[in-house]
């Protein structure tokens, strides 16, 4: 199963959907860990270990599939 991220754009009405590593309850964690704590960044891990770091109060939603 894939854990993806659904991400709104800047500046616009549609959002971009990435593929993360992770289960949906511990990357929300971080998300709102990032918001509580004023952090404009949240970072995820993303398959081949590379990092992917998007505006935490951007993000939309978080689901396997």
């Amino acid at each position: 199963m894939a854990t993806k991220v659904e991400v709104q754009r800047n500046h616009s009405v549609g959002v971009d959907t990435h593929v993360v590593e992770g289960e949906p309850k511990g990357l929300s964690g971080l998300v709102n860990d990032a918001i509580k704590a004023n952090d404009k960044f949240v970072t995820f891990v993303v398959p081949g270990g590379k990092k992917l770091s998007v505006v935490a109060e951007r993000v939309e939603a978080i689901w396997e599939e």
